[in-house]
């Protein structure tokens, strides 16, 4: 007689980050695994007892606090939460920027929490791995920076998501292309259609731009909600970039789709004058930005900064110093579609020539701290890279 072969057991699941996150956003409340429980939606045994577990482990761990037997609340804003603002990257990712930090968070997609464009939210940063960048999640959105939209529906896209014929969705555009690997992973995700409640899945992107994988400088890993159940997403507004509206739970596949991004200069400078200027512009100002003239200057600069030394694009080459200094040019751009916007106000010689020279003297310290950072962070010695640290004020 053949043997029944046993079903392996499921892994334990890790509800911790989930934990964190309610007991975050209920920051005075008290609450018990029972209550946790119904707000995760999980009432079989095994979930409550992992529920348990993590809790227990949390309150071990002092990242929570059991305020009496079996109630638990967060611990007090620590060393791990930030407040600060969010910079959207316009890929449906974001950096979290806060003065106390010394570099931006990276914000997945999945972790932004609702928090949108130049939002001040409070985050929470999670233990950095070694090699890797800095990552976070957004707990709370503490002030929303834009209340009013305005858009149209993308119509063309949804029309297309209605007529399909399966029962999934694969979004892809003209310039991009699965690649073989993922291709592989989707279709085993596809087998298990049935034994999970997954309705979308996110795909990061390999920006191939001017002949180069870009992998650092903002651009990698770009996760787009690009796989989906039919019915479940769709496009609510039409803003350049904007992502798609999903139902339900997501999750992240390892492998990645082929983006054939900028193969020119001018495609660069084409879009963004035509398409790309314009609407920042315009985002900025209905967002409540007072015009001022020292960001002709705090504009590019910040960009640069932000992409070719807080995001790393020093290890992209060459490419991402162009790359860097292109984006700044956006920034500058778009600075400068507001001035048009204002009428061109003009500024006599003596005020223009004191705002330059103050701007540029806070530019040459933003600078120097930088080349210090990175010529310190190349230091293989531990003691020697403390030593330099603290004798040039660096956290």
């Amino acid at each position: 007689m053949s043997k029944k072969l046993r079903k392996p057991e499921n892994k334990e699941k890790d509800f911790s980050n989930k934990i964190i996150k309610i007991l975050s956003q209920n920051s005075n409340k008290a609450f018990n695994y029972k209550q946790i429980a119904t707000l995760l939606e999980k009432d079989d045994t095994k979930s409550r007892n992992e529920i348990i577990r993590d809790l227990k482990i949390l309150a071990s761990t002092k990242k929570i606090i059991e305020s009496e037997p079996g109630k638990y609340l967060i611990k007090a804003l620590s060393q791990d939460y930030y407040e600060g603002t969010i910079d959207m990257t316009g890929r449906k990712t974001a950096y979290f920027v806060c003065p106390e930090l010394e570099e931006d968070v990276f914000i997945p997609t999945n972790n932004l929490n609702r928090a949108l464009d130049k939002d001040i939210v409070k985050v929470y940063v999670y233990n950095r791995r070694k090699g890797r960048r800095p990552e976070g999640e957004v707990i709370e959105v503490v002030e929303r920076k834009k209340t009013d939209f305005v858009g149209v529906i993308d119509i063309q896209k949804n029309f297309g998501f209605d007529k399909a014929t399966g029962n999934w969705i694969l979004s892809i555009d003209a310039d991009e292309e699965v690649s073989p690997k993922l291709a592989e992973e989707i279709k085993k995700e596809m087998k298990k259609e049935f034994k999970n409640s997954v309705n979308g899945y996110y795909l990061s992107r390999k920006n191939i731009i001017f002949g180069k994988w870009i992998a650092h400088s903002g651009w990698y890993p770009d996760f787009q909600l690009r796989l989906f159940k039919k019915g479940k997403g769709k496009f609510t507004k039409a803003h350049v970039h904007e992502p798609l509206s999903l139902n339900g739970e997501t999750k992240y596949l390892k492998n990645e789709v082929v983006h054939h991004n900028y193969n020119t200069l001018t495609q660069f400078l084409q879009k963004a004058i035509n398409i790309y200027v314009p609407s920042e512009a315009k985002n900025r100002l209905d967002s409540g930005y007072v015009f001022s003239y020292a960001d002709a200057i705090r504009f590019p600069l910040k960009e640069f900064l932000s992409r070719f030394f807080s995001r790393k694009g020093y290890k992209d080459g060459f490419h991402g110093l162009m790359l860097s200094m292109l984006m700044a040019f956006y920034h500058f751009l778009v600075f400068a579609k507001i001035w048009e916007i204002n009428k061109f106000k003009d500024l006599d010689e003596r005020q223009t020539r004191e705002f330059i020279k103050n701007e540029f003297k806070k530019s040459k310290k933003e600078l120097s701290f930088w080349f210090t950072k990175e010529k310190i962070d190349e230091i293989k010695n531990p003691l020697k890279k403390v030593i330099h640290k603290l004798f040039n004020k660096i956290s």
